[in-house]
């Protein structure tokens, strides 16, 4: 589901997507837009009326909801797919060759099988290629240092992404710049944004605010910080199961329902772009 401000649609109906996003609660996606009553938007939302949200839907729903793919498209799109390293080889063949972006992957397993160390692997081998990382910590366990071994482990694993990472590195020192294993893990670090999130609000909003920032550099011309093409979220029973007690049949339910909730409000920055791996 599409984020709001993505929408090209006509000035009039823009300015009421934007305000929107003021209303409280906030309105951020399609579907938060057409499910919601406009006379309850407009009292939520200052300076809108009702005849208005209920124009902008009308316009929404037709310019969302009207488009037509062709089976072609799709083959194009799937070829468009870019490939995260998860840094297990291993797995990475099983699944094709890495978590693909714009998917939203989770991983489930017991406690202590290494959830958290794939986590870190992928955010890792993410940011050595030169990507932002967005990695939203809800039960404290990230661990800086085993992050940064882990990215020395994967460059002497791996050639191709050794080179990678030079070149990433190179970018941002200066071709001349000498450059060790540790100036590239040390830069990848400085890509991997970590937000510690507690409950399961904290945890929307910090993917919110983080999905704001950028739509907002966007809107008002500005220079937009760098958008994550990776988030991980490690993880989301972390927040949830507390509020579900020993109902682990509810847990799942509403592990999914809030992981398809929070991967709305990263809906492809630019798509095939951004990727949604929740551990």
């Amino acid at each position: 589901m599409p984020r709001l401000l993505q929408l090209d649609v006509a000035t009039e109906h823009a300015e009421v997507l934007r305000r929107l996003r003021g209303a409280n609660p906030a309105v951020y996606t399609l579907e938060t837009l057409l499910s919601r009553k406009s006379r309850l938007l407009a009292r939520e939302t200052p300076g809108v009326s009702a005849a208005q949200i209920e124009d902008c839907k009308r316009a929404v729903a037709q310019h969302s909801l009207g488009r037509v793919y062709t089976a072609l498209s799709f083959v194009k799109m799937e070829r468009a797919l870019k490939h995260f390293r998860s840094g297990s080889k291993a797995l990475d063949d099983c699944i094709g060759g890495g978590f693909r972006s714009g998917e939203m992957v989770e991983v489930v397993g017991p406690s202590g099988v290494g959830k958290t160390q794939l986590a870190l692997s992928a955010a890792m081998c993410a940011a050595l290629r030169g990507d932002e990382v967005l990695y939203v910590d809800t039960g404290n366990v990230f661990q800086a240092k085993r992050a940064a071994q882990i990215g020395l482990e994967q460059l002497a694993l791996h050639v191709d992404l050794l080179e990678e990472a030079e070149r990433a590195a190179r970018d941002r020192r200066g071709a001349s710049a000498e450059l060790t294993a540790e100036h590239m893990v040390s830069r990848a670090m400085s890509r991997i944004q970590v937000i510690r999130a507690f409950d399961a609000f904290s945890l929307l909003d910090a993917l919110y605010a983080a999905a704001a920032a950028s739509d907002d550099g966007a809107a008002n011309g500005q220079a937009a910080p760098p958008p994550a093409l990776l988030v991980v979220v490690d993880s989301i029973t972390a927040v949830l199961a507390p509020m579900m007690g020993r109902n682990m049949a509810g847990t799942k339910c509403h592990c999914e329902s809030w992981m398809r909730t929070s991967s709305f409000s990263f809906a492809p920055l630019s798509f095939p772009s951004s990727s949604y791996p929740s551990f």
